[in-house]
């Protein structure tokens, strides 16, 4: 006999009256046969809510088909080619288990009111069903904005805005057609595709409504009823999956924002708190997940939902002694009260702390999968950077991580410059997985001071990053004479994600970030935690990689280590005290200009010649002249 998904042990059901069978959660009118199932690694047997199967179905989220959860992570593990559609419908089943958990653990007795003492932070009320309607459907919608090598192009190259921006969202949200055609901001990009395939409105087939459109329609009757006519239901979902503007940057949604921050009807800041911050139900889906298709499952683990809770501030109790839901609730890890610490759920977080660390350590930075990388941040460089990716991330939108590297090398064949030949040979060898070897690494161990700091600051982060690493490979494969595309950078920033530490803790009647509270009192980790957020400010470092043929080539005319101190002196600035540059680059000038070197027949200058500051490679990015800048043909 078939097992209901409410009767599952994960899924505590509850019995509608009359009817002897198992209700939703979540809304009491609709049975188990209006759902549909899903299987999904990790979590088995899935379900959704006929709502949620049209938003499935929208093309908005079926290309999250084609899109690597884990980006080039598969040239090192090949099982690691799951996609964030799999991720996405995921983290459905984790937030609705964190639903039930926090309305289990809110009905649970309260010690509280045995004791002599007022606690200020009190079990709140549960969500409402207009929450959790809406915080499934953030889980569902968390990660729709990414695009293929997303991380890549995102964070590193910074070609285009984040995946949670609302840039990427207007996009998204007004996606029509798999082809994004129809996105509402792009009418007229749209006309000169119709124009240029001979299309008319008429000969077109009808097209999905744009996911927007889809949202509101479906989600408009589990709007609050205090809140309609003020926020749209996709304004609301928007609200709870995208990314703020960084300040000073304008916040169109500032408005909006501004609606929940005294609304105790939608208690916004909980449901994002449960959808996409610290331990929260993207993390703990891919935190499994990832593992299961690296090929090292780790056991799930469900002892922190027995201590998931909304706590509320003891005003807001009613004289019955029930909770009234506030805009100043907060969802938190409760661990208890002295003398009932629950060191077992300190001992959980860290443990889920740890498997994060050992996820970036051997996954996200293993050295293969940084060096493919940087071998693709290069080729995109070559071929849009320098404000020549106009459209690009609406272009992006339309291909998936297999789909994108041969476009990119189709692009690239359509000119013959010497940056679109340096992208055909770097996406031809990504494609025939011929990764270029390490030149050199720098850790963040061997340096002291801010040193790190500043490297970052100038190759890390930032939005000339991209260009000052490209600028100082550049100018070495010009010093050193080497192909272009042969030399390629990684520098990532410092802020890791250790996001796990920052997870809103109630403890001895306080509500703190975990890691903050332990900054304070010392007590639950006895320094574990400090530890541990060290450990991942050490998983820093600069990578510097070349072509092996290049590598081989440098070595044999004996020029190998003068390009690492290359990499470490001029780039990195990373000098020996006493040591003055300007002698140094000249000194190599004089060394790279001999018989059978790079620069072969030229002559020193006295002094460096910087003739144009058009060349952005004519010196590093540190401010060193280049070894050219000294150079000059005979007369």
């Amino acid at each position: 006999m078939k097992q209901e998904p409410e009767d599952h042990p994960l899924f505590p059901a509850r019995q509608t009256p009359g009817t002897g069978r198992s209700a939703p959660v979540v809304d009491e009118e609709s049975f188990l046969e209006e759902r549909q199932e899903f299987y999904v690694p990790v979590h088995g047997f899935i379900w959704l809510y006929p709502e949620e199967v049209q938003v499935v179905d929208h093309p908005a989220f079926q290309r999250l088909r084609g899109v690597y959860q884990l980006g080039q992570a598969h040239l090192v593990y090949p099982g690691a080619t799951h996609r964030r559609f799999e991720h996405c419908l995921g983290a459905v089943h984790v937030v609705h288990r964190m639903i039930n958990a926090v309305r289990r653990n809110s009905s649970k007795p309260r010690r509280d009111a045995q004791s002599f003492r007022q606690p200020e932070f009190l079990p709140g009320a549960p969500l409402c069903p207009e929450e959790e309607r809406f915080t499934r459907l953030g889980a569902l919608l968390h990660d729709i904005g990414h695009v293929p090598c997303g991380h890549t192009i995102e964070d590193e190259l910074q070609l285009i805005g984040r995946h949670d921006g609302d840039s990427r969202l207007d996009l998204v949200f007004g996606i029509k057609t798999m082809d994004i055609e129809g996105a509402e901001h792009g009418k007229k990009e749209e006309k000169e595709t119709k124009e240029e395939e001979g299309k008319t409105p008429e000969k077109e087939e009808k097209k999905s409504p744009t996911l927007q459109a889809l949202v509101d329609e479906l989600y408009a009757p589990h709007l609050p009823i205090d809140l309609r006519g003020q926020v749209t239901a996709s304004e609301l979902v928007r609200l709870l999956i995208r990314k703020r503007p960084v300040d000073g940057e304008k916040d169109a949604y500032a408005d909006k924002e501004r609606l929940f921050e005294s609304c105790d009807q939608f208690r916004l800041k909980v449901c994002q708190d449960m959808i996409g911050n610290t331990i929260c139900a993207d993390i703990l889906d891919y935190l499994y997940r990832d593992w299961y298709h690296v090929g090292k499952p780790r056991p799930v683990d469900e002892r922190l939902l027995q201590y998931m809770q909304i706590r509320t501030p003891r005003e807001q109790i009613t004289p019955s002694g029930k909770p009234a839901p506030t805009s100043r609730d907060m969802f938190v890890v409760s661990l208890g009260d002295r003398p009932k610490i629950r060191t077992d759920a300190v001992s959980e977080i860290l443990g889920l702390l740890e498997w994060r660390y050992q996820l970036a350590e051997s996954v996200l930075f293993h050295r293969t999968k940084l060096a493919a990388s940087a071998m693709l941040e290069r080729a995109l460089y070559e071929l849009w950077g320098a404000g020549k990716s106009e459209n690009l991330e609406r272009t992006l939108l339309r291909f998936s991580d297999e789909a994108l590297l041969p476009w990119c090398y189709q692009q690239a064949t359509k000119e013959n410059s010497e940056e679109a030949k340096a992208a055909r040979r770097l996406l031809l060898d990504l494609m025939e997985r011929r990764i270029v070897v390490e030149l050199d690494t720098c850790f963040h161990e061997e340096k002291a001071g801010d040193f790190t700091r500043r490297i970052e600051n100038k190759y890390g982060k930032g939005p000339k990053a991209a260009e000052n690493r490209w600028a100082a490979v550049r100018g070495l494969e010009e010093d050193f004479g080497l192909e272009r595309g042969s030399l390629v950078m990684y520098c990532p920033t410092r802020d890791m994600n250790a996001k796990i530490a920052e997870v809103k803790i109630y403890c001895n009647d306080d509500v703190q970030p975990f890691n903050k509270y332990e900054k304070d009192n010392h007590e639950l980790s006895g320094g574990h935690l400090e530890a541990q957020e060290m450990r991942f400010h050490r998983l820093w470092r600069v990578h510097f990689f070349i072509a092996e043929k290049e590598r081989e080539s440098v070595k044999k005319r004996g020029l190998l280590d003068r390009l690492i101190t290359a990499c470490r002196y001029f780039v990195l600035e990373d000098m020996p005290r006493g040591v003055d540059p300007i002698e140094l680059v000249r000194e190599y000038a004089m060394a790279l200009s001999g018989k059978g070197m790079p620069h072969e027949g030229k002559q020193v200058r006295a002094e460096a010649t910087i003739a144009s500051r058009t060349d952005p490679t004519i010196a590093y990015p540190t401010g060193i002249p280049s070894i050219r800048s000294f150079l000059e043909k005979k007369q």
